[in-house]
């Protein structure tokens, strides 16, 4: 089990999309039970955000994911 890399956890708490991210995560991949492991390894946070989930999907949809990326 690995912890979320610091410097995207503490973006996600900056934007408020902490719990929001986790729960569309572990909605996707609940295997991975809070494994970020393979998501840690992303080279930016706009590469982070976006190999995460499919943004469509979520409740807060494609717009709102990718903004976030972007910031």
């Amino acid at each position: 089990m690995s912890e979320l890399k610091p410097e995207f956890k503490e973006k996600l708490l900056k934007l408020k999309a902490l719990n929001k991210w986790k729960r569309n995560f572990n909605t996707d991949y609940p295997e991975a039970k809070k494994d970020y492991g393979y998501n840690n390894e992303a080279i930016s946070f706009e590469n982070f955000i976006c190999m995460s989930f499919d943004f469509s999907s979520t409740p807060e949809g494609y717009d709102f994911w990718r903004n976030i990326s972007l910031k």
